[in-house]
């Protein structure tokens, strides 16, 4: 199984640009940028900014620190014999931390497993421990708790970001269609 990876990409589309940021292959924005000047082709700076960062990283250690309820509106319970199990051999561990490797690596980008890559049209964040994707999808055995999941706000922040990005580079505001898909 694949990384467990959140990506956005922005890519020019009949005369805008298109953005689209899916985690795991689950599409949670798709934007459409209208009358984006063809300079506009380079994300790479916004990606990398400090601000940018925040949202991402902010995000993920609000959703650690609620077990979901910040942005997956609370994670599911552990069942009866493994709550026993982890209280016993892992103790006051919060769900999704047993043993800290997947909180750390989505809250740090410098924990090993950290994910973070930006190019020019492209950012990928999320981690290689093996494990995240299950959490993130869930099995027939697990119910799905989202380690990666960012609120409407996040959304709405990144947007505005990615609108900022284009106004500092065309030097007018972006116009154009910005309706959300989730």
């Amino acid at each position: 199984m694949a990384p467990l990876s959140d990506t956005q990409s922005a890519t020019q589309a009949g005369g805008g640009f298109q953005f689209v940021w899916s985690v795991s292959d689950e599409k949670q924005i798709s934007r459409l940028m209208g009358q984006v000047v063809e300079k506009t082709t380079d994300f790479q700076e916004l990606w990398n900014s400090q601000a940018f960062k925040d949202i991402v990283y902010g995000s993920e250690k609000k959703q650690f620190a609620t077990e979901g309820e910040h942005g997956s509106g609370g994670w599911a319970k552990l069942n009866e014999v493994y709550e026993a199990r982890k209280a016993r051999q892992y103790p006051d561990k919060p769900i999704l931390q047993r043993t800290g490797r997947m909180f750390k690596s989505l809250t740090s980008p410098v924990s090993p497993g950290a994910v973070y890559t930006a190019s020019r049209h492209s950012v990928t964040f999320g981690t290689t421990v093996p494990y995240a994707i299950y959490h993130q999808k869930g099995t027939k055995d697990m119910p799905e708790r989202k380690p990666i999941e960012f609120t409407d706000g996040e959304r709405q922040q990144i947007i505005k970001a990615m609108a900022a990005h284009v106004f500092k580079i065309q030097g007018t505001p972006v116009r154009g269609q910005f309706g959300q898909e989730r």
